[in-house]
């Protein structure tokens, strides 16, 4: 799936929440959309893209079960409004399970771990882009 640096398990999978948060290279329809919508509102993009450190994540096979678990419930983020800014606290777990119920996905402790692990690395990279 992703290629590059060595990492242990944990690194390896806040890496790949931050990849999620940054919007990978090889996820074209997320940045067709951001495109599409800045040009809609005459934003610029390109003064907001860093691509100078862009390296490629290796993931092992183990990790794609929970990667896809967190997949399917990553728009369930609980935000609080700090100012005039919106500010993810981490994912509604509630809402969270729900969605992972919804899909017909079973989560074990193990893997609910891995989850929480990805977005660990998603909130980080999500705070370092505001």
């Amino acid at each position: 799936m992703f290629q590059g640096a060595a990492q242990g398990h944990v690194g390896k999978l806040k890496a790949a929440g931050a990849a999620w948060a940054k919007g990978s290279p090889n996820e074209t329809p997320r940045q067709d959309d951001a495109n599409s919508d800045a040009v809609l509102l005459g934003i610029d993009l390109g003064q907001y893209q860093d691509n100078t450190g862009t390296e490629e994540l290796e993931l092992w096979p183990w990790h794609l079960e929970a990667l896809e678990a967190f997949f399917t419930i990553c728009s369930q983020w609980r935000v609080v409004a700090v100012g005039a800014r919106i500010m993810p606290v981490g994912l509604d777990y509630t809402a969270a399970q729900s969605g992972l119920q919804l899909a017909g996905l079973t989560v074990d402790a193990d893997m609910w771990g891995d989850i929480r692990t990805i977005e660990q690395g998603a909130l980080a990279e999500i705070r370092r882009m505001m």
